[in-house]
């Protein structure tokens, strides 16, 4: 795209990076100017905390000799978070709690919990490869919290379930 626009003239505001990269990249950058790098994840309605996360029968995209590498990202709006990857392994577990803040303007949104096979060799691979996901409606989470997912079929894929807990911690007058 960056040689097609240069080639119609454009080569001063061209740019190969897709706006919503950019966008989040922006983000990330301004909160860590201003705030600092900062544990601090509170939304202005909250923060939600993500547990008891594992997979189950997730499909294999390394091929015969190999087994997938599975994380999962959450993701609203334009943030972000990401469990560690486990390597060869289609029926992960992660012993860990991802937390994400939630805003005013995110009630009206949802939460995307998409699982995806990380390719360490992006040359020969490629780029990661989808292996499902689940929206959850931030409105849902709002009237009915905790939020138990269990072994929920992810959606765009053949095979795969997800378990994960979503508690919605809601920010309170002091």
């Amino acid at each position: 795209e960056h040689l097609i626009r240069s080639a119609q003239g454009h080569e001063k505001d061209a740019s190969c990076v897709h706006p919503s990269d950019y966008a989040k990249r922006q983000v990330q950058f301004v909160r860590e100017s201003v705030f600092g790098r900062s544990p601090m994840t509170l939304g202005t309605l909250g923060e939600l905390q993500i547990s008891g996360i594992s997979g189950k029968d997730l499909a294999n995209k390394d091929g015969l000799l190999d087994a997938s590498d599975p994380y999962l990202r959450v993701s609203v709006g334009l943030m972000n978070v990401e469990t560690p990857v486990v390597r060869d392994n289609l029926n992960p577990t992660w012993d860990c709690e991802l937390v994400i803040p939630i805003n005013e303007h995110h009630q009206a949104g949802s939460v995307l919990l998409s699982m995806w096979d990380f390719d360490s060799v992006k040359a020969i691979r490629g780029a990661d490869d989808a292996l499902g996901h689940i929206k959850v409606e931030v409105s849902r989470l709002l009237a009915t919290s905790p939020l138990e997912l269990t072994q929920v079929p992810l959606q765009e894929v053949s095979s795969g379930k997800l378990t994960a807990t979503l508690q919605l911690r809601r920010v309170t007058a002091l």
